[in-house]
């Protein structure tokens, strides 16, 4: 179980410049953002237990896929949804 907090400040999250997409796996999704070829995570939440485990609200804080797999290897399944999604937006 991830139980894992960072900046989750409440409120409506904005990040200009850029379209947002989600990925959901289980009771997990994500949202991420393109930020010139790398894949930005801007929330990470258990739909299930209806928490958010990571939030940020500036999109230059907002850590890249890598560091999200380093931080929670648990789900490496979900962070290959979002690979796969960066390369069909990308392609």
């Amino acid at each position: 179980m991830v139980d894992r907090q960072r900046n989750t400040a409440p409120g409506r999250l904005r990040h200009p410049g850029g379209r947002t997409h989600s990925a959901e796996l289980g009771e997990w999704r994500a949202v991420w953002q393109r930020d010139r070829n790398r894949i930005r995570i801007i929330r990470v939440r258990n739909l299930a237990q209806d928490r958010t485990v990571i939030a940020v609200r500036d999109l230059d804080t907002a850590p890249d896929l890598a560091d999200m797999r380093e931080q929670f290897p648990e789900l490496s399944a979900l962070w290959d949804v979002v690979r796969r999604q960066f390369w069909e937006v990308a392609g």
